[in-house]
């Protein structure tokens, strides 16, 4: 973003975008709907964020879905193998 490349901006924005599109259509309610809703919801917001962060050169909406996806890649990674499926 700072380095005012905006055909490279919009496309890794928009590799991050269906990289979070894809996390959120790979839900299965099947096994805890309500858990598969909300992290739709927070899906769906980073996908938002993403979006402004594209429209509005907002660096700050950057940061803060990078921070979202680290937090979520923590609490996976810190779930035993043997609740994995």
């Amino acid at each position: 973003m700072a380095g005012g490349q905006i055909a490279l901006k919009g496309e890794a924005i928009g590799k991050a975008i269906a990289i979070v599109e894809y996390l959120r259509a790979s839900l299965d309610p099947g096994i805890d709907a309500s858990f598969a809703e909300q992290l739709a919801e927070l899906y769906q917001y980073m996908e938002r964020r993403l979006l402004d962060a594209n429209i509005q050169d907002d660096a700050s909406a950057l940061d803060e879905v990078q921070g979202l996806l680290r937090e979520l890649s923590e609490g996976w990674s810190g779930i035993p193998d043997e609740y994995r499926s």
